[in-house]
């Protein structure tokens, strides 16, 4: 099975506020991609845990059920959603976390294509 996988890392933001630092989006074509795994890499800690949030509606394009719209990992805990096995076009999931990202806006965080 091929995986993609991302470390997500809580950095400090100032004044006592917290980022995620997500990394390079997710660029694959479907064959070189039967999971996604995201991953909480801080150690543990208070504060240290990260909520993803996706649409269901459009994660349903990517990724074969279960998934949850709002997942949240705690230190070393992972997320994996499977592939579908057919990919029509090139299909974009944006994911949210909480905290917020630590750079930019909402991006291409995901982006699979047939």
């Amino acid at each position: 099975m091929q995986r993609q996988e991302r470390q997500l890392i809580t950095r400090p933001k100032g004044q006592g506020q917290h980022c995620v630092d997500r990394g390079d989006p997710i660029k694959s074509k479907r064959n070189a991609c039967d999971m996604v795994r995201l991953t909480n890499g801080n150690s543990p800690g208070p504060g240290h845990e990260i909520t993803v949030i996706i649409d269901p509606g459009k994660a349903a394009q990517i990724f074969d059920q279960p998934f949850d719209a709002s997942t949240t990992l705690q230190p070393g805990d992972s997320l994996d959603w499977t592939v579908k096995a057919t990919i029509s076009g090139t299909v974009i999931l944006r994911y949210r976390t909480r905290p917020d990202q630590c750079v930019g806006t909402d991006q291409d965080d995901i982006i699979i294509s047939e």
